[in-house]
């Protein structure tokens, strides 16, 4: 157990980017499913049950996609509002920087 934890110390550093964080969680639970299937644990799926697996895993990891998508761009424009009004507070040339992130988020880009 202790070698475990030791293990994970030297790989916690490394998921730091939400991203590499996000694969690294798919890893751990794709990894222990395909265990429990090896172990008979979790018995296989005839056809029919397969396939409605598939559709509600596909159905719902969508919804679960744009939910997440939805969230990240709130906590993006929550993080500009609050750096804007701190920076506003202490007088920081900062603001302006801010300002522009917040103004990026509000206005569709004109690059399409």
């Amino acid at each position: 157990m202790v070698d475990d934890i030791s293990t994970f110390a030297q790989i916690a550093p490394y998921l730091t980017h939400p991203l590499v964080l996000v694969g690294f969680v798919l890893v751990l639970v794709f990894g222990i499913h395909k265990k429990l299937l090896k172990a008979g644990i979790i018995p296989q799926l005839d056809q029919q049950d397969g396939s409605r697996l598939v559709r509600l895993l596909v159905h719902y990891g969508f919804w679960l996609g744009v939910l997440i998508i939805l969230a990240g761009k709130t906590e993006e424009k929550s993080y500009y509002e609050m750096s804007l009004e701190l920076f506003k507070q202490v007088g920081s040339p900062n603001a302006k920087n801010a300002q522009a992130g917040l103004n990026s988020l509000e206005q569709p880009s004109s690059s399409n």
